[in-house]
């Protein structure tokens, strides 16, 4: 079997934009920190 190398990833980095809204959960205003920690996971 032959193994073959792995290329270079393309990119070093990803910018992910998220709204504000998509932070707030269902919060009236602000940052919902289980929210945020959802997606961070």
């Amino acid at each position: 079997m032959s193994s073959q190398p792995i290329p270079a990833p393309r990119y070093g980095r990803v910018l992910l934009k998220l709204s504000g809204e998509a932070l707030m959960g269902s919060q009236p205003y602000g940052i919902d920190p289980d929210v945020v920690q959802g997606i961070a996971t």
